[in-house]
């Protein structure tokens, strides 16, 4: 993820699992602006990242408009989780097949290796 757009588009599809009309509702912006944030067509002016700052305010906006950083504010990350883990709890949240996998690999390792 090399741009702002790719980061936004990234953290509405995979992280939110929203399509961008449902996230443009969210934010309070026209799907079309949101769109075209997305691919790169238009920058993020400042009251539509005001907008998308207030809607999620767990979204790094340091990593939206720079790539610095994790995804996610680390207040919004509980603890004992770092900020990778959380994403990837969340993402195992909504993806139930991989879920599954992940639980059962999990199980696997977890019985051939003693938890410290």
């Amino acid at each position: 993820m090399t741009t702002t757009g790719d980061r936004l588009k990234y953290f509405i599809d995979e992280h939110l699992g929203l399509q961008v009309k449902e996230a443009a509702l969210l934010i309070g912006i026209d799907k079309n602006m949101l769109s075209s944030y997305c691919s790169g067509a238009r920058n993020l002016g400042r009251e539509s990242l005001d907008k998308l700052a207030a809607a999620f305010p767990q979204l790094s906006i340091d990593w939206l408009l720079y790539g610095r950083g994790h995804m996610l504010t680390l207040e919004t990350v509980p603890t004992g989780l770092d900020p990778f883990s959380f994403t990837l709890a969340n993402y195992l949240k909504k993806d139930q097949k991989t879920r599954i996998a992940a639980i059962k690999f999990l199980s696997e390792i977890s019985s051939e290796t003693p938890v410290k």
